[in-house]
């Protein structure tokens, strides 16, 4: 924190910011002081730190002042956005997201919708990856109250545009289920296939440590006779929940990969080969 404090007050606008943290958090030796804490950040978003005019927003909206102030909290993300802050374009479409579910009546929730939409959509243009499978659930969404209406043609780009990026877990999960039901696209059974096989290596991967597909379970999934014949019994093998996301998985792949010559490549890799040797 010295160094921090000695690059803050010889101008470095990220030195202040980080001086401005440790009076809001109590860091450094710095005793808690939320008002100093706020002149730090403004100082900071004034030398061009766009994080600072983030932090007021945050200390505003938490009520770290006092009571939350959702409006106050709105201007200083805006700045922060105006300044091009992903982040606070994010926190903007928040914050008027919730005053949109608030409001008591039409006009103000309609207008509140369209500033939400706005701050999602540029978060969006940004690649920014939360913002854009926000956008894509929006899109997704068939509720009458939704941010937009409806349009899964939309939500696929945005799916794409997400994996792309390297958007991954529910984003290819979601993918996989577009292309084989058409939703707003062309079905296409292979790609489907092949998205769902990939959508359980990364449960492999990354949710499901204690989940490993050289399970003994798995193994009638080798024999592609048995896998075709006994597809929704391969759904209850690991003895998981009906709702659970293995399952999900597995039975877009039972569904979809047994007459599909991409996706059987492909399984071939990962699946019809002997169980590696323990250790």
């Amino acid at each position: 924190m010295a160094w921090f404090r000695r690059a803050a007050d010889a101008g470095n606008a990220e030195g202040m910011f980080c001086v401005g943290r440790a009076f809001l958090l109590a860091e450094g030796g710095y005793a808690k002081d939320v008002p100093t804490a706020k002149a730090w950040y403004e100082r900071a978003g004034d030398a061009g730190y766009a994080e600072g005019y983030l932090g007021i927003g945050e200390i505003y909206e938490r009520g770290r002042l006092g009571q939350s102030d959702p409006d106050a909290a709105i201007a200083w993300y805006t700045r922060a956005a105006e300044a091009g802050d992903v982040k606070s374009m994010r926190a903007a479409w928040e914050c008027w997201d919730a005053k949109a579910r608030h409001a008591t009546d039409g006009a103000t929730r309609q207008a509140a919708r369209a500033q939400a939409l706005q701050w999602l959509g540029r978060a969006a243009l940004h690649d920014d990856l939360p913002a854009l499978n926000m956008l894509a659930e929006a899109y997704e969404n068939e509720e009458d109250d939704g941010l937009v209406e409806q349009d899964l043609a939309v939500a696929i780009r945005l799916r794409q545009r997400l994996f792309a990026l390297g958007g991954r877990g529910e984003n290819t999960a979601n993918l996989a289920l577009f292309y084989e039901l058409g939703y707003g696209c062309r079905a296409n059974a292979s790609m489907a296939s092949l998205l769902y096989v990939l959508s359980l290596d990364e449960a492999e991967m990354d949710e499901y440590e204690e989940f490993s597909l050289d399970d003994p379970a798995l193994a009638p999934l080798r024999d592609r006779a048995y896998f075709a014949a006994h597809r929704e019994e391969l759904c209850t093998l690991m003895g998981k929940g009906e709702d659970d996301p293995f399952n999900f998985l597995l039975r877009g792949i039972a569904r979809l990969s047994a007459d599909q010559d991409i996706a059987r490549e492909y399984m071939e890799t990962r699946f019809f080969l002997p169980p590696r040797k323990a250790g």
